[in-house]
C-alpha cells in the first residue's frame, strides 16, 4: 500500500508503515513477497508499483532492498526479480526474454547484488529478532519521506540504512550517526547499474563532531531520489600520525676566488753549486793604531 502510493501522499502513510519494527521482535517476523501476491488478477509486482512506467522501476528497485534492509526472513517467488508486467501463471515459466532490457537486467541484477550482502553482513540478519540489533536513526521526518536506522552484528559492526520514499535528490542532507567514524557507500538502489539515475557517494564520508538527530555526531550525504542506499561503518583512525620533518633547507655556499701565488722560480743548478762551494770571506777587525810617544819633546818642555 505505502510503494503503490503517491509519494505525494506517503506522509500520510509514513507512521504506519515504520510501525512494522515495534512487533518485528515479539514473533519469529517474516517479509514474504509470496506468487499470491502475482495471481488470480492481483497483477505484477510492477503495475503495483504508482507513477508512470520508468517510475515503477524505481519504486520496486526501492520496495525491494527495503525488503532486504529490513529486520525479519526474506522471501521472493522466483520471476519478480525480472520485473515483468504480466502476473505469474502457473503454465508458463518466467519470462527470462526480459533480461535483454536495460531495466529488467538491471533488477536482477540488483537482487543478486542484495542477496550477496546479506549473507556477507551479519548485522542484517544475526540480531534481528533482538531489539539490540536495530537502533532508529530518524524516524520523524514525515514531510521529507526520509528513514533512517541502523543495522548492528554481536561484534559491533554497523551498517547505517538511509531511505528516500520521495522523488526528489536531498543534496548535502545531514544525519546523525552512531558513532565517530567513516561511512562508505556499500549498496545504492539508484545506481546507474540497476537502471537508476546514478546519483550516489562515491567517497567515503568522514563524521563531524555536529550534533544532529540526537546524536553527537554527524554526516552530509547526497541522497539519491527514491531510493535506499546503505553506508558501513568504520572507527575512526586515533592513532597519532607522524609530522613529517621538513628537510632542512640547504646553505648556499659562496665560492671564494683564491688567487693562486705564482710558483717560485728554481735557480739552475749549476748557480746553486757554486753557491756552496765558494768561501765566505770574514771580516777581520779593524787594528787600532797605537799612540806614538814623542819623549823627547816632552823631556825639553819639562825642563824649560
Amino acid at each position: 500500500e505505502f510503494f503503490g502510493c503517491d509519494p505525494l501522499f506517503r506522509k500520510g502513510l509514513y507512521h504506519r508503515f515504520l510501525n512494522t519494527v515495534l512487533y518485528a521482535y515479539t514473533e519469529h517476523y517474516m517479509l514474504p513477497f509470496s506468487h499470491d501476491e502475482v495471481v488470480h488478477g492481483k497483477g505484477s509486482m510492477l503495475n503495483k508499483m504508482t507513477g508512470e512506467q520508468e517510475e515503477k522501476y524505481d519504486h520496486l528497485r526501492m520496495m525491494y532492498a527495503y525488503q532486504i534492509v529490513h529486520p525479519g526472513k526474506k522471501l521472493l517467488f522466483m520471476g519478480n526479480e525480472l520485473a515483468g508486467e504480466n502476473e505469474w501463471h502457473e503454465n508458463t515459466e518466467p519470462e527470462w526474454k526480459l533480461l535483454k532490457k536495460k531495466k529488467n537486467a538491471g533488477m536482477a541484477k540488483m537482487i543478486s547484488v542484495l542477496n550477496d550482502i546479506y549473507q556477507n553482513y551479519p548485522a542484517l540478519y544475526e540480531l534481528e529478532e533482538e531489539a539490540d540489533g536495530f537502533e532508529w536513526i530518524n524516524c520523524i521526518s514525515a514531510d521529507e519521506n526520509i528513514v533512517v536506522y541502523v543495522r548492528k552484528a554481536t561484534n559491533g559492526d554497523k551498517l547505517l540504512v538511509v531511505a528516500n520514499f520521495a522523488p526528489v535528490t536531498r543534496e548535502k542532507y545531514k544525519i546523525g550517526v552512531p558513532a565517530a567514524g567513516k561511512y562508505k557507500e556499500i549498496f545504492n538502489s539508484d545506481a546507474e547499474v540497476y537502471g537508476g539515475s546514478g546519483i550516489g557517494n562515491k567517497r567515503v564520508i568522514p563524521s563531524k563532531k555536529e550534533e544532529c538527530d540526537g546524536r553527537e555526531n554527524s554526516i552530509t550525504l547526497t541522497v539519491p531520489p527514491m531510493s535506499v542506499i546503505v553506508l558501513r561503518y568504520t572507527e575512526a583512525d586515533t592513532a597519532e600520525k607522524p609530522v613529517a620533518k621538513k628537510p632542512a633547507a640547504k646553505k648556499e655556499t659562496v665560492k671564494k676566488e683564491t688567487v693562486k701565488k705564482a710558483p717560485a722560480k728554481k735557480e739552475e743548478p749549476a748557480k746553486k753549486e757554486a753557491a756552496k762551494k765558494a768561501p765566505v770571506e770574514k771580516e777581520e777587525p779593524a787594528k787600532k793604531s797605537p799612540a806614538k810617544k814623542e819623549p823627547a819633546k816632552k823631556e825639553a818642555a819639562k825642563k824649560s
